[in-house]
């Protein structure tokens, strides 16, 4: 285990590694339906991901290219999805999500909820 880092430092931090991967037990409708910060974390790192099958997940996946699904959660399946993975695939995931990671950063939702509030007082 690696000790705890600042949030802000976590980006650089992660960046010295290819993928990032998350499996989670979707044992819940809340859960089936996640969109967890992990992902988010990983796009600003610059990593390929690797994550459990969730509807947003796959969305995001197919609209971005940044990351590809496990079949299940298990660690057969993250083993059976990594074996298939080519060095080239890794370096494919990596430049997906540099590309993406300015439109998947918190800027866009800052602006968007900076507007809206101004608008609600009546600023600007």
């Amino acid at each position: 285990m690696h000790d705890p880092v600042a949030p802000e430092t976590l980006p650089s931090v992660l960046n010295q590694y290819d993928l990032g991967v998350f499996l989670f037990p979707l044992r819940t409708l809340s859960k089936l339906h996640h969109l967890p910060n992990k992902f988010f974390d990983f796009v600003q790192a610059r990593l390929g991901l690797v994550f459990s099958p969730a509807p947003e997940i796959e969305a995001y996946f197919t609209t971005y290219g940044v990351g590809v699904l496990t079949p299940g959660t298990t660690a057969d399946d993250l083993v059976e999805t990594l074996r298939h993975l080519t060095s080239d695939d890794v370096a494919a995931l990596k430049d997906a999500s540099a590309a993406s990671a300015a439109a998947l950063s918190s800027d866009a939702d800052r602006a968007t909820q900076s507007a809206i509030i101004n608008r609600l007082v009546g600023i600007g």
